[in-house]
């Protein structure tokens, strides 16, 4: 019997062994040097006039409108209370109220199955948009 090509034991990658004679030697890090000079102010290059043309939109205030608007009427809808109170702030309004809506579901009913359009202005291009909101009716 031949004993060199006999499998006696085998082991393929099950142990592997870690000399410490393979590891690399320690090398400090470099230090850094820092001059002991005072940096220049930078001066902006772009435009920053859009950060100050930014809005808030005051939750509080949208639901004294919701709340004045139902002061004579059991209910109104979104469509018919944007007749009556314009949105001044574009989108972002509009989704403040459908926000209301929402959280508010125990008072006001919100379809969203059935959708209305309502229409606003940009006041700063004076352009008419018209907007696909779910039907929403505010209750007192």
């Amino acid at each position: 019997m031949d004993f060199s090509k006999l499998i006696l034991l085998e082991l393929d990658e099950i142990v592997k062994i870690d000399l410490i004679v393979d590891r690399p030697l320690f090398n400090p890090p470099q230090k850094v040097n820092f001059t002991n000079k005072n940096p220049k102010q930078g001066v902006s290059t772009a435009n920053n006039d859009l950060l100050f043309e930014q809005f808030e939109i005051n939750m509080v205030e949208l639901k004294g409108k919701i709340k004045s608007a139902l002061k004579n009427k059991t209910q109104i809808s979104f469509t018919d209370f944007v007749k009556e109170f314009e949105i001044e702030k574009g989108v972002a309004e509009v989704v403040a109220y459908i926000e209301i809506a929402y959280k508010e579901r125990n008072k006001h009913i919100v379809e969203e199955n059935l959708h209305d359009t309502i229409d606003i202005r940009n006041t700063k291009t004076n352009k008419n948009f018209r907007v696909k909101v779910p039907q929403i009716i505010f209750c007192r």
